[in-house]
């Protein structure tokens, strides 16, 4: 097998996994940050503009208002470090343009119906965020890459408050090899073996009670060899999940401070001489 060749070759091998990796394939989240603002116009006489501190990564936006006239206005802001994000919030039927990288969505409204709805949605194209937004005590659902977060409120308070909240995540590249390509059922043996690589991260942090195969299966244990993670699954419970055919097999963990990862096998023959 590969990972019994010399460690100069297993670097090399490595080294090139990390350019032709299928990337959208061997991915999972991990944190990063993101930051924003809501807030709210009064059209006057006299026009008063409430915006929120600016929050990120899952923390409160919070635009406290004084009161809400017959007119006014909507609005929103998100930045995302390093990633370009866009986005839109909307009244009722009415929807802001599209905004992008800290630039102000601002939806107009001329009337405040009871019942009615106010909604956003983000998109960041190479990364997964999730948000929310809120009107006194009213909190849309949790909505994510683009889909629509719809706040529905049967009626306002003043003064009150606007708020929202954004989480993104952008792409860990992960590495995974497992030992043997091909998986006898019939055989006797008492592992299999995985082999983790993280270009950007130390294997190290990985905290290896995390380490699962098919979201099912935990690491029995594990040791570093070289800068890769090798785990070890209980054979017996790997072949109970697996009937003969061919397989891509997802190994995902977390590192020791949160960070997520999940990555896929090359293919996998699992094989039944008996039938």
């Amino acid at each position: 097998m590969r990972r019994k060749i010399i460690s100069c070759v297993i670097c090399a091998l490595i080294f090139v996994a990390t350019f032709v990796v299928d990337v959208p394939k061997n991915t999972r989240a991990s944190s990063t940050t993101i930051e924003y603002q809501i807030g709210t116009v009064m059209i006057g006489p006299p026009d008063e503009e409430f915006w929120s501190d600016w929050a990120s990564d899952g923390d409160l936006a919070v635009a406290n208002y004084q009161g809400l006239s017959g007119s006014g206005i909507i609005q929103m802001r998100v930045i995302a470090l390093s990633h370009r994000v866009e986005y839109q919030i909307g009244f009722n039927d009415q929807w802001s343009a599209w905004a992008s990288d800290g630039d102000v969505a601002a939806v107009i409204y001329s009337v405040i119906p009871c019942p009615g709805f106010i909604q956003m949605r983000i998109i960041a194209p190479d990364c997964h965020v999730e948000y929310q937004i809120n009107f006194n005590q009213y909190w849309s659902q949790c909505a994510s890459d683009g889909d629509v977060a719809i706040l529905n409120y049967s009626g306002f308070t003043c003064p009150g408050q606007l708020s929202m909240r954004a989480t993104m995540s952008v792409p860990t590249q992960t590495i995974v090899d497992i030992d043997p390509d091909t998986l006898n059922l019939k055989s006797k043996g008492n592992w299999i073996t995985c082999y983790i690589d993280l270009p950007d991260y130390d294997v190290n942090d990985i905290d290896i009670n995390t380490v699962l195969l098919e979201d099912i299966i935990s690491a029995e244990w594990g040791d570093t060899q070289n800068e890769t993670l090798m785990v070890k699954f209980d054979r017996s419970d790997v072949e109970d999940i697996l009937l003969p055919g061919t397989y891509n097999l997802k190994v995902t963990g977390e590192l020791a401070y949160g960070t997520k990862f999940e990555g896929y096998s090359d293919e996998i023959r699992v094989i039944d001489p008996g039938k």
